[in-house]
């Protein structure tokens, strides 16, 4: 039972509500499990995401073990005028490296973030 404490004329009162019927109760429950479900899925499509995250790392990692002796000599052997492109590029690939690790801290914390926001007992779910 709950206490409602208003009435038609707005005025303030106390009357006894009963429960919600046993249908309303069962379209919470489905709305829980429907809720329960998309959890379930946003957690397998974070974790697709990061495992394609840690894949590009993987593969930029390759990459750049590959090519790092050819810029070791390349280093080298640059005439002094293109060094200014050089280091413009390396600047490049350190920003495209820091931006690749921006978006798996970001995959990261919507992982942590999901369940607080989709759990109804939770100060953070918005009503």
């Amino acid at each position: 039972m709950a206490i409602d404490a208003t009435d038609d004329n707005d005025a303030p009162c106390a009357t006894i509500v009963d429960d919600p019927p046993p249908d309303s109760r069962d379209a919470a429950l489905a709305r829980l499990q429907q809720v329960e479900h998309d959890v379930v899925l946003a957690r397998q499509e974070r974790d697709v995401a990061d495992a394609h995250i840690q894949a590009a790392l993987a593969r930029a990692v390759h990459e750049h073990t590959t090519i790092a002796p050819t810029l070791a000599v390349a280093a080298t052997t640059i005439p002094v005028k293109d060094l200014p492109l050089l280091y413009a590029l390396l600047h490049h690939e350190v920003a495209a490296l820091l931006n690749l690790h921006a978006q798996a801290v970001a995959i990261h914390n919507i992982c942590s973030l999901v369940p607080l926001v989709l759990d109804i007992n939770s100060i953070f779910f918005a009503r």
